[in-house]
């Protein structure tokens, strides 16, 4: 949010004219005040489906540790790259293994633990206070929202498949359960290593020492290259500061990030930024061909793009509990097959939610394109 929000809301706008920010229907009273928007509303109650299926994810993983622990004893994984297809350079086993994988959930645990704290306070704003603007503005709403997004895209994706006659395979067809569970587990945190930290993280962490904090325009973040020098916004954990304050450290943008804190994203959106977001999702997509098939790399370059933007704007914990969330939503059913019905009523629950915030990044989007080639035009 920047200081253009409260006054493009006056006038009646949707979106912000300067960051595009989403500010509600027109005509709202109290903006930022105790009226909920409808928008908003529905956000928040997607927000709390996906709390529920990440709390569930993560019970089932901790559920089901013991007898995936027990079959990788006799089992041997490869550690792989993207050059861009998968390229292993490491091969573990036995009680390497089992080691990795205690790390895989212990690293799943924190990073949704993190989520989910940075979103206490601005939670209970919401409910004391009905001020739903610092919850719009966390990691778990977002992540949350944009999952229903990736799940709307991905029903159009899957009619069209069906109706151009493209049979979809499961690689996991013949397997026992525990693979499944451990490669879920380890994608969606050995993926984000090495398409967001790899991809992202360490470009932006090279361009960081070379610049030796003399970003520039390149590396500058949109919330503070769009606002006035004297301007205000919210970050990301619904704290609003001063730009006067926050730039001008010599240390590339707001104040207490340094150049190596790209490598663990959560540095915000800027030009470097989006083009490797771009790389990284193409590469995303092509590593995923050899197991799904060419009809996954699509659906995954869509993915990537929403993986990459949550790791830039929020943080690698915030793509981990992304990525835990789209791989273990069906998990249930590693308990008991009757109770797929719950996943699979949230999944549709989510589609038909997630079409609201599609027209909503949908138009954030084309504003934010407008706000680039002015960029470009010099205006």
């Amino acid at each position: 949010m920047c200081e253009h929000c409260e006054d493009s809301a006056e006038r009646g706008f949707r979106f912000c004219r300067m960051c595009g920010e989403y500010l509600g229907e027109p005509g709202r009273k109290g903006f930022g005040g105790k009226n909920i928007g409808i928008v908003m509303k529905v956000g928040l109650l997607i927000t709390l489906i996906c709390s529920v299926l990440l709390l569930m994810g993560i019970f089932v993983a901790f559920l089901k540790s013991g007898y995936v622990f027990e079959n990788l004893a006799d089992a041997t994984n490869s550690l792989v790259i993207l050059l861009p297809y998968p390229v292993a350079f490491a091969h573990i086993s036995g009680a390497a293994l089992q080691f990795y994988y205690v790390l895989l959930l212990i690293t799943v645990l924190v990073s949704l633990i993190l989520v989910f704290c940075k979103s206490y306070k601005p939670f209970v704003m919401l409910v004391n206070e009905k001020n739903a603007e610092p919850m719009k503005k966390t990691a778990l709403f977002e992540l949350s929202v944009l999952f229903a997004v990736m799940y709307s895209i991905s029903f159009i994706f899957i009619i069209i498949l069906t109706a151009s006659g493209t049979t979809v395979n499961d690689p996991f067809e013949g397997y026992e359960p525990w693979v499944e569970i451990f490669t879920y587990l380890e994608a969606s945190v050995w993926e984000e290593v090495v398409s967001r930290i790899m991809l992202i993280g360490v470009p932006m962490f090279i361009l960081g020492v070379l610049l030796k904090g003399r970003t520039g325009t390149l590396c500058e973040p949109f919330d503070e290259m769009w606002s006035e020098p004297e301007g205000t916004a919210v970050a990301s954990d619904g704290v609003t500061e001063n730009f006067a304050d926050s730039t001008g450290d010599g240390n590339g943008g707001k104040k207490g990030i340094r150049w190596w804190n790209y490598l663990l994203g959560g540095t915000g959106l800027n030009y470097a930024a989006l083009v490797l977001i771009v790389f990284s999702s193409m590469i995303f997509g092509l590593a995923h061909i050899p197991l799904w098939g060419v009809w996954k790399s699509f659906q995954t370059f869509i993915m990537g793009l929403i993986f990459g933007y949550v790791f830039t704007k929020y943080g690698v914990h915030a793509a981990i509990a992304l990525h835990f969330l789209a791989d273990y939503l069906s998990s249930i059913s590693w308990v008991s097959e009757p109770l797929i019905l719950i996943p699979g009523l949230a999944t549709f629950a989510l589609m038909g939610l997630g079409a609201v915030y599609v027209y909503v990044y949908g138009e954030r989007m084309i504003n934010f394109i407008k706000r680039v080639k002015k960029d470009f035009k010099g205006e």
